[in-house]
């Protein structure tokens, strides 16, 4: 678990109570996001930011974190692919309708769970993907579940994400700290859109860490 905040840094006590107090952790502080970094509306700007930021999760007594390499935007305006999927999943797609900052995980076909961040102000539907981190805590626990985290799949295995979860507000199990890096991210297609039409698979709203 992480401390939930408005952009303070938590303190370092509550940090070794939640996450422990191991050498390897980056426990000096935690800048975790909370839900107004989320609620801008153009789900590209976030979706860019995000990159190099850590994720951090708490499942079953057990905390692994990574830092985030590649994530796609899915956006409110003009994003065939966003609209056809709530077409799909009208039920479980009601989350991104709602608060910004919320975890959005569905199953995809290879029973894959996907995990996504809500975006933009309730009621404009809008998420980001997290598909790619590299560990920095935790690594064992993830060799555990059979996963490392490189691609969408691969990363909701590590980071013990279910869907069970998908709603949840950032900040508790699931959170993302600011880690104050600013790495070099390039742009490229999604992946895996063509159905979608040539404008949603050529859009270059996918981001990666640049090394």
């Amino acid at each position: 678990m992480c401390a939930r905040g408005g952009g303070g840094e938590a303190p370092l006590e509550r940090i070794h109570e939640r996450f422990g107090a191991e050498s390897d952790v980056e426990l000096r502080r935690l800048n975790a996001l909370d839900a107004s970094f989320f609620e801008q509306e153009d789900a590209r700007t976030i979706a860019r930011e995000l990159v190099g930021k850590h994720l951090y999760t708490h499942v079953a007594g057990e905390r692994v974190g990574g830092r985030i390499l590649e994530t796609e935007a899915y956006c409110a305006r003009g994003d065939a692919a966003l609209a056809m999927h709530i077409a799909r999943r009208p039920r479980a797609s009601a989350v991104l309708l709602g608060p910004a900052g919320r975890a959005y995980l569905y199953v995809v076909q290879g029973g894959n769970v996907l995990f996504n961040i809500t975006c933009a102000p309730a009621g404009v539907p809008g998420a980001v993907l997290v598909r790619a981190a590299e560990p920095v805590v935790g690594e064992e626990i993830m060799r555990a579940r059979g996963a490392m985290p490189r691609s969408p799949g691969l990363l909701s295995r590590a980071f013990g994400l279910a869907v069970s979860m998908s709603g949840d507000p950032l900040g508790g199990l699931i959170c993302i700290d600011d880690a104050g890096e600013t790495p070099a991210v390039r742009a490229e297609p999604r992946i895996g859109l063509a159905y979608a039409g040539n404008r949603a698979a050529t859009a270059r709203w996918r981001y990666v860490f640049r090394r």
